[in-house]
Parts: structure tokens; C-alpha cells; sequence
């Protein structure tokens, strides 16, 4: 098939951003590929936004526009997967924005090279050192392998990608979490035959991370841990037995962080989650401790007595806060 009649669809999720998606539609339409199935899903938004984006698709063709009840970014994006036709996809929030070439670029890289996703750098407009990547084409095995070692991972999302239709059928968002990238990353990853990655920026990313992080802490925040321990389950499930550290140290990080901020809550909610999970994590680790390094297998053995498991979380926070100071 010649190149200009794939259609590739972009999923913009839309609530309440009346302020920002005049921006991101016009960074859409001014694409230099233009064989595009634009579709919009807004998510029971409240203000103008579905207004502004019904004006746009009146303007354009390629512009469909969804209005579904509230349900939520995992929600809105599966909503968007079903009620599109194109052979790629790729889904761009509504805060951001795109360079002219983003959706060209990532077509050559698949099929320059026979992929099933490319992934590109990005702008984080609060970062100036954020989002780059390397030129690189490997298999989806040996990239989940690679990213899932780093010490310094990079954030985990859906917008800096294009997918073979069959990679985002086959890993539908979770409905009602937040973090939802996570739960299917190593997914999609383990099912792409071949990646490919370029190191040139094609997204901006508008979020301020930091403000993310200092809003108050509920039990949502936990959604990360069981995404974590779900990627422990199926890296052990498909025998990827490097990675097992890597992913149990990130799972030992995310529950330090949430205990230092569980402190200064008293829900019970949280409490009996944050035991639910660490339950779990004893499951899990357990027949893999052979393969754990020492720090890990202490805190795997660690997770059969909750009280001790999170006291110990704690005290290496406390030392590590001396040595910082």
C-alpha cells in the first residue's frame, strides 16, 4: 500500500480544556501528512470545550467529533479505539500540542523499517532536559528489557507514539485508573515484533510534573503500585527473569513514596489498600527471590510482616534524607 492512503487515526481526549484545545486541534489539522482520521471524544466536558471542537470538525471533514458521558482518559481513549478505521494510531491530550511533521515521521519510521510502533522524543515545556530518545530499531522484547533496567526510567505514556491497530485492540486501557499507561506498557511492548525510536522532537508535553506530584495524596495514587506488581506478574508469566529487579526495585520505590505521604493522612481506605498491595507483592516475589538481588530479597521476605516491611521503607528514606542534607 502506498504511503498517502494510510489512514492514520489521532484519539484526542477532551474534558474540560476549553483554554488549550484550540492549540492542540491546529497542531492536529496542520499536519504535513494529511491522510488523517481526526477523532475527538469529548468526555462529558462542562465548559465550552465541546462547543469549540464541534466548530472545528464543521470546518474540516477529517474532524469527528464523540460526545460520551464522563468515564475518564482510559474510558475516552478506548471510546476513540472503537469508533476508529485508520491502520495506525496514535493519541495526542488535549494540553499538548505537535510539531507539523510528528505524524510523518513516525509513519516512515514503521514503515521504513517494518515496525509496529515508533516512538519519538518530545518537548516537556517544564523540562528542558526531558523526553529524548536515541535513534534506535530493536525488537519489542529487547526494548522492554532495555527501558524497564534503566536507573533513571523515563515517564511511561501514550502520546509519544504511533501503534499498529492491533497493538492498541489488544491492550485496551484500565477503566477507572489513573497511571493507566502503566498497566499496559509492557504489554504493548511485548507484542510489538519491532519498534523503532527516533531522536528527534515531535511533541510538546505542556503538564507541569511538579504540580502533579504536591497535590494531595489519595488512594489513586496507588493505582502506580498495582501496575507495577501487575508488570512483575506478567514479566514473570512470559519468563523475562532479567528484568524481575528492576521491576520489583520500582515497586519497593513507588510503595516508599506512598508511605512518606500516607503519614499525613489517616484514611483506612488507604491503609487497607496499601496492605492488599503489599500482600500481593509477597505472592508474587516469592518463588523469584533466587533471582532478586540482596536488597530486594531482603524486602521480598520482608513483605510477609507489613508492619516491619513498612518501617523499613521509612528508615531508608530517613537515611537517604541524611545523606542528601
Amino acid at each position: 500500500m502506498e504511503k498517502d492512503n494510510i489512514v492514520v487515526s489521532i484519539i484526542i481526549p477532551v474534558y474540560n480544556v476549553e483554554s488549550t484545545v484550540s492549540r492542540c486541534l491546529d497542531s492536529v489539522i496542520l499536519q504535513t501528512y494529511r491522510n488523517l482520521e481526526i477523532v475527538v471524544v469529548n468526555d462529558g466536558s462542562t465548559d465550552t470545550s465541546p462547543n469549540i471542537c464541534d466548530s472545528y470538525a464543521k470546518k474540516d471533514p477529517r474532524i469527528t467529533v464523540l460526545h460520551k458521558q464522563n468515564g475518564g482518559l482510559s474510558s475516552a481513549r478506548n471510546y476513540g479505539i472503537e469508533h476508529c478505521h485508520g491502520a495506525y494510531i496514535a493519541f495526542v491530550d488535549s494540553d499538548d500540542y505537535l510539531e507539523p511533521d510528528y505524524v510523518s515521521a513516525l509513519l516512515n519510521l514503521i514503515l521504513n523499517n517494518n515496525a509496529d510502533l515508533s516512538i519519538c522524543s518530545y518537548y516537556d515545556e517544564h523540562d528542558n532536559n526531558g523526553g529524548q530518545m536515541k535513534d534506535l530499531v530493536t525488537t519489542g522484547l529487547d526494548y522492554l528489557q532495555e527501558s524497564l533496567k534503566r536507573r533513571e526510567p523515563r515517564p511511561i505514556v501514550a502520546w509519544d507514539k504511533l501503534y499498529n491497530r492491533s497493538l492498541c485492540e489488544n491492550n485496551m486501557f484500565p477503566i477507572g485508573k489513573i497511571h493507566e499507561d502503566e498497566f499496559i506498557y509492557h504489554e504493548v511492548l511485548f507484542g510489538a515484533r519491532k519498534v523503532a525510536l527516533t531522536s528527534k522532537k515531535l511533541y510538546h508535553y505542556t503538564k507541569n510534573e511538579k504540580s502533579i506530584i504536591s497535590s494531595p495524596f489519595s488512594i489513586k495514587n496507588l493505582d502506580r503500585i498495582e501496575a507495577y506488581i501487575q508488570r512483575l506478574d506478567f514479566v514473570i508469566a512470559n519468563n523475562i527473569n532479567d528484568v524481575y529487579d528492576s521491576v520489583f526495585r520500582d515497586i519497593i520505590r513507588d510503595f516508599g513514596y506512598a508511605l512518606r505521604r500516607y503519614r499525613k493522612t489517616s484514611d483506612a481506605a488507604i491503609r487497607d489498600r496499601i496492605l492488599k498491595l503489599i500482600n500481593e507483592l509477597k505472592v508474587i516475589s516469592k518463588p523469584i527471590r533466587h533471582y532478586l538481588s540482596v536488597p530486594c530479597k531482603i524486602m521480598s521476605i520482608l513483605s510477609e510482616y507489613p508492619a516491619i516491611f513498612s518501617a523499613s521503607l521509612m528508615i531508608r528514606y530517613r537515611i537517604r534524607n541524611l545523606y542528601e542534607q
